[in-house]
């Protein structure tokens, strides 16, 4: 059996579409890369994220670094 951990964590609202991706493109490689699940809920703007601990840490990671790059433009 393995271990799944699950963090939330927030992502601005004007940022969401860019972790989402067109047709959820994004969040999909997300899932891939990391080996993970991602939920969004969209009322909220919390994005839960289901698997390994380094592959939760690496998403996160990648989801900070869309956060940080729309937030300066």
């Amino acid at each position: 059996m393995v271990d799944l951990d699950e963090k939330s964590i927030s992502v601005p609202e004007h940022c969401r579409p860019y972790v989402i991706g067109k047709g959820g493109s994004s969040i999909r490689r997300i899932e891939s890369q990391c080996d993970i699940s991602i939920d969004v809920d969209r009322t909220g703007g919390r994005i839960t994220l289901t698997g390994g601990a380094s592959g939760i840490a690496e998403a996160e990671a990648l989801i900070g670094i869309i956060v940080d790059t729309e937030t300066v433009e």
